[in-house]
């Protein structure tokens, strides 16, 4: 593509529960167990099959994945860590370099050990980030030394907090209750924080993972609303990497200097515009647009408002598309998304957006969140068929 710099990084991202299955540890088990969640099975099988993948992800012309090592298989037990899972891992990692694949680990994306998130209250607890989270941040960066091109420490820290104490649609499923949601994102940001800290000192550069979207009020009334989403989806991280004052809404603004220019790269999870009415709830828009199984309306258009935003509050920071997606059963429709998003994301680069990299959610179709496997989000499906949407991209790659 003539529009991007020859070293632009063209990839896909999967978590660790949509492609191997939820770990029998993680909080997300228990979600399953309890039927608030369908059942994740084994994935799409990537675990017993990654080499195959990899192979096949490079011979689309992909040159990078990011790749999720899940704590929850590492130590199941705290302080415990389960061989297996390590040598695992491991050689996942290997095999994607061996493949010609430049791997983006990331150590927390959605799904945590039951014994943090539960027994030692994850990420609100302050000596449970500062010491058990820590922890194990040292820990992947040890046992995968050598084999990544850069670190991502949480897929959306703040998306997280907002879906498990707002939404109530990961755990623990609450719903409604501000404190603890203002403390799961203070605590949630301070863990990315923390890990940034701690693999600041290697070789490998380190990508601050953040969910943005473009918020609209459902009606006049409701602007207040809005902006509060806006202020906790993209104010309170921005404001802290760019003038050094943390500001989550409902919680004092806090002077952080430690905060001030943090992140070697900010990796954008781009995800669909979304309109909050008068009672908090949230949907599509416009109200007639076509929705993915997110339920909101995937817009190329409205995407690359959003990152030219973020560039311009951060302008001296270089951004990645970390995420980027459509959640359907109709490739014609990702095809046709991918062929707006390309166009908008070559004008933000000639625009001086220092955009380094695009990953695409997801490489094959697997399990997703809520939605199980009824909504596939990959570019080849379960059985490894490519979908037009990979051919087109591929014919566009350069080789």
């Amino acid at each position: 593509m003539q529009g991007f710099p020859e070293e632009f990084w063209w990839g896909t991202t999967q978590s660790s529960v949509g492609t191997e299955g939820v770990a029998s540890a993680a909080d997300w088990s228990r979600f399953e167990r309890h039927d608030k969640a369908p059942e994740s099975g084994e994935g799409n099988h990537f675990a017993t099959n990654y080499h195959e993948d990899f192979a096949m992800l490079a011979d689309a012309g992909l040159r990078s994945i990011r790749l999720t090592a899940e704590w929850a298989r590492l130590e199941p037990y705290p302080g415990s860590h389960d061989p297996d899972a390590v040598q695992h891992y491991r050689q996942m990692f290997e095999a994607a370099n061996e493949a010609g694949l430049a791997v983006w680990a990331t150590m927390h994306n959605g799904s945590l050990p039951g014994w943090f998130a539960e027994d030692e209250r994850g990420f609100r607890d302050k000596r449970s980030r500062g010491y058990f989270w820590a922890r194990h941040v040292d820990f992947v960066a040890e046992i995968l030394d050598g084999t990544v091109a850069g670190w991502c420490p949480i897929d959306d820290p703040v998306g997280w907090a907002m879906r498990g104490f707002q939404l109530g649609t990961r755990p623990p499923g609450r719903s409604g209750n501000d404190e603890a949601l203002i403390e799961a994102v203070d605590g949630a940001l301070d863990a990315a924080l923390i890990a940034w800290k701690l693999l600041r000192s290697g070789r490998q550069p380190v990508m601050g993972v953040f969910g943005v979207h473009d918020v609209r009020s459902v009606r006049p009334e409701a602007k207040e609303l809005a902006d509060r989403w806006t202020d906790f989806a993209i104010t309170s991280w921005t404001r802290a990497i760019g003038e050094g004052e943390l500001s989550v809404p409902g919680k004092s603004r806090q002077e952080r200097t430690d905060w001030v220019d943090a992140f070697d790269i900010i990796g954008l999870d781009v995800q669909p515009t979304i309109a909050v009415d008068v009672d908090g709830k949230l949907q599509a828009w416009p109200s007639a647009s076509n929705v993915d199984g997110s339920g909101f309306a995937p817009n190329a258009e409205q995407d690359a408002t959003v990152i030219r935003r973020v560039s311009e509050l951060l302008p001296d920071k270089p951004l990645a598309v970390a995420s980027h997606g459509i959640a359907t059963d109709d490739d014609q429709w990702r095809l046709d998304y991918l062929r707006e998003t390309v166009p908008h994301l070559e004008a933000a680069i000639a625009d001086g957006v220092d955009l380094r990299g695009y990953f695409h959610h997801t490489a094959i179709d697997g399990y997703s969140w809520e939605r199980g496997f009824s909504q596939p989000s990959g570019l080849f499906t379960q059985d490894r068929t490519p979908k037009p949407s990979v051919e087109w991209l591929s014919s566009q790659l350069p080789r």
